[in-house]
């Protein structure tokens, strides 16, 4: 999480009146972007599954890239900046069927 145009100062004296100690610094060095890529496997049985499983995997905030991979079309993956990979399990759960993370690694810009 990055707060940009904030001071450090500013983020101490607002806490300060409330009467709360915080122990977090953000510094003004500008937003860093981290991807991170999601892969997870998704019991689809049908097309519309897999329509609906796309449709949860780009409502999703933060998500910039949803995509269905593997031999039988079961495995969904998703890029994007602060997603919550447990959030999205667990809403694919409800509407599509059982899901299950595979992997969660960082994706390198270059």
């Amino acid at each position: 999480m990055a707060i940009v145009g904030r001071s450090v100062r500013h983020l101490f004296a607002k806490t300060r009146n409330k009467g709360l100690v915080s122990f977090r610094a953000f510094y003004n060095s500008g937003p860093v972007v981290v991807l991170t890529k999601i892969l997870m496997s998704v019991s689809m049985r049908c097309d519309k599954c897999r329509s609906e499983a796309l449709k949860i995997g780009a409502k999703t905030t933060g998500v910039t890239f949803v995509g269905i991979e593997g031999e039988e079309k079961d495995k969904v993956v998703v890029i994007g900046e602060g997603v919550d990979a447990a959030c999205l399990v667990v809403r694919l759960r409800k509407k599509v069927g059982f899901a299950d993370i595979i992997s969660v690694t960082d994706v390198d810009d270059t």
